[in-house]
């Protein structure tokens, strides 16, 4: 197995974590993580969806915004490095009108992410019969 300096991996596992622990099912206004959000995602982020129009970090933040007013709870259900600058990921979030893990592979440069890929969601029914 290739080895690899994984330093800037644990950086954005760590942000990420911090970022993900503040969705604990309490409504609370952006402003609250805003310095972890953009602490995680770069300036020049992107999140390219299959046959979707790709979302800017701006329209993230529009996104984490909403799941912040719906009270949502979310936690990593796995961080895998596949790279120095890739990992995939998996992500649980649930409130009142979703049950949804996330999948999906992250670039990531200079310690934040710069690109998310081929994303898939599941809903809990369809994580539970695999």
């Amino acid at each position: 197995m290739k080895e690899f300096d994984a330093t800037d991996l644990e950086i954005v596992e760590y942000k990420l974590n911090a970022y993900i622990s503040v969705f604990d099912g309490t409504i609370k206004p952006f402003s609250q993580i805003e310095e972890r959000f953009d602490d995680l995602y770069s300036s020049e982020f992107i999140e390219e969806v299959a046959n979707e129009t790709p979302v800017t970090k701006q329209q993230m933040s529009v996104h984490a915004t909403e799941l912040l007013s719906l009270g949502t709870k979310a936690k990593i259900v796995s961080f895998i490095p596949i790279d120095a600058s890739h990992f995939k990921a998996a992500i649980h979030v649930q409130n009142n009108f979703s049950n949804t893990v996330v999948e999906s592979t992250a670039t990531i440069k200079v310690g934040k992410i710069v690109s998310i890929r081929n994303v898939i969601c599941m809903t809990e029914s369809e994580t539970s019969s695999q």
